[in-house]
């Protein structure tokens, strides 16, 4: 299971030994939890970590509960993916769970942990300090994948859009055309977020180098001041704009 989309565009690392990133999972029934499959980003920290850490959580009301397991000392590599596999399985009756990343060593004796060139996790990730645990906010996909029942993750990547320019307005009812100038075929992802950061719409939308508009409706959205990021796998543009009814 996975957000990312496979690609390598930038990487996080903590200060401080203890720290992490991670996220729920949902599994859509009853699983046994049996590996972790993450990409540390190339060349970055120097001189970088050896060794990781992984958590699994239960789920409880969105929130994570109990510790199901914590295996430390994990041996990593810089600029590829490492594959783990737990030394026993972790059985989750209703398949909803979180995983973590835990980073040993403080910066920049560390991994740095790889992100992507878009969002596609629907809700926040989360952080983690010890066993004090938060959400994030919006950001590109760690990548970092749940196997479950013996299967590994697959490593795969999405080819998305390449659009070299974008037009909008800032002032909208929520119903306006988009302006595009595209340079080869493929998907463009489409995220509207709230003034507190909170993904509020999204979707993709499969387009050509003949493509030259594209409607947008975001009328059931109430009146105010809102986030339109627009990913493909060269850019990020992001603009504000305005809702009034």
């Amino acid at each position: 299971m996975s957000y990312d989309d496979g690609s390598v565009y930038s990487a996080w690392a903590w200060y401080y030994d203890g720290n992490g990133w991670g996220y729920l999972f949902d599994a859509g029934g009853s699983c046994d939890i049996t590996a972790v499959l993450l990409h540390f980003y190339p060349g970055w920290p120097y001189p970088g970590g050896t060794t990781y850490g992984i958590k699994v959580l239960d789920e409880s009301s969105g929130f994570p509960s109990t510790e199901l397991l914590y295996e430390s000392g994990i041996p990593g590599e810089q600029g590829k993916w490492n594959f783990h596999e737990f030394t026993q399985g972790i059985f989750d009756p209703d398949g909803k769970f979180f995983i973590f990343y835990i980073q040993e060593g403080s910066y920049p004796d560390c991994f740095g942990l790889s992100e992507d060139k878009a969002q596609e996790d629907p809700g926040p990730d989360w952080w983690c300090n010890g066993s004090t645990y938060g959400q994030g906010f919006p950001r590109n996909d760690f990548l970092l994948r749940a196997g479950l029942n013996g299967a590994q993750p697959k490593i795969e990547e999405d080819q998305n859009v390449d659009v070299a320019w974008f037009g909008f307005p800032t002032i909208t009812d929520g119903s306006f055309n988009l302006s595009l100038a595209i340079d080869k075929p493929g998907r463009l992802i489409i995220s509207t977020y709230d003034h507190t950061g909170r993904l509020v719409a999204r979707f993709k939308r499969e387009l050509n180098p003949l493509t030259k508009t594209m409607s947008i409706d975001l009328t059931h959205l109430p009146s105010g001041v809102y986030f339109l990021r627009l990913e493909t796998p060269t850019r990020t543009v992001t603009n504000r704009i305005i809702i009034v009814h």
